[in-house]
């Protein structure tokens, strides 16, 4: 695995600022917002980590709601934007695997699939402990990825029966996306090609992101310190089933 996430968020090949105005996005936020506050129990004033924040999708409404947020990201350009959108929010650049701080906050959340990117499976735990070592004691984490379990078998099924795995979608207004995803190093990581195309503009990118399931991102998170409190299969409350979840959605406690 490269470090292939720098050309897809520093440099902008992925089409992030763009997702986040469609109407889906804006649908899913107002899903997720009452999901979070309600979860990780948020009062007026509670320090709230936003690891892997982008543009503000989550830190901005949550710092309206009288949070005390900071968001943190590697794309520059993600935090000019959000920085741009006026709120009470922090936004700082760092890497989430030496964030740098200690104690400092009442939870932290980490959303949409913003997890196991890295090319060495030790930074997944090393991201995991940053995390745990920002949370004052009894904190909250809040993660809500890709159920690797899912993806896995339906790319497996596809293989195995010599099914194309290839796609356009539209994923954004004016954006159109090919994916060719499949499964590598042992159906561990599934590893995609992305040809997106933006008016004039075409970027081709291969992602690769390392699948987790519930028991595997437990186990990981057990690891790094924390104590599972709880699953479900997304943030609209829906029970975790390994095979058909989109999502596994988790809350740990230090």
């Amino acid at each position: 695995m490269t470090d292939w996430w720098k050309k897809a968020f520093i440099d902008g090949a992925f089409p992030v600022a763009e997702s986040v105005d469609s109407p889906a996005f804006k649908k899913m936020t107002r899903i997720e917002l009452p999901f979070i506050t309600k979860s990780l129990e948020l009062k007026r004033g509670a320090a709230l980590l936003d690891v892997c924040c982008g543009t503000g999708r989550h830190s901005i409404p949550l710092a309206r709601k009288g949070m005390a947020v900071t968001g943190i990201d590697v794309s520059k350009r993600f935090l000019k934007r959000a920085r741009c959108a006026g709120s009470k929010a922090r936004f700082l650049e760092r890497d989430m695997r030496a964030l740098g701080f200690k104690s400092e906050f009442d939870a932290a959340i980490n959303m949409w699939s913003s997890f196991g990117y890295f090319e060495r499976a030790s930074d997944d735990l090393k991201t995991l402990r940053s995390i745990r070592q920002a949370l004052k004691p009894g904190g909250r984490l809040l993660m809500q990825t890709i159920n690797g379990a899912r993806v896995r078998g339906i790319l497996q099924w596809m293989r195995d029966r010599q099914v194309p795995t290839d796609h356009w979608s539209e994923f954004a207004p004016h954006c159109f996306v090919l994916e060719r995803p499949r499964l590598i190093r042992k159906d561990s990581v599934v590893e995609t090609e992305w040809t997106i195309l933006r008016g004039k503009r075409r970027d081709q990118l291969t992602s690769r992101i390392r699948l987790y399931d519930g028991d595997s991102l437990s186990r990981l998170l057990i690891r790094a310190g924390f104590s599972i409190r709880s699953f479900s299969g997304d943030c609209d409350g829906s029970a975790y089933d390994p095979s058909d979840s989109l999502r596994i959605v988790i809350i740990a406690q230090k």
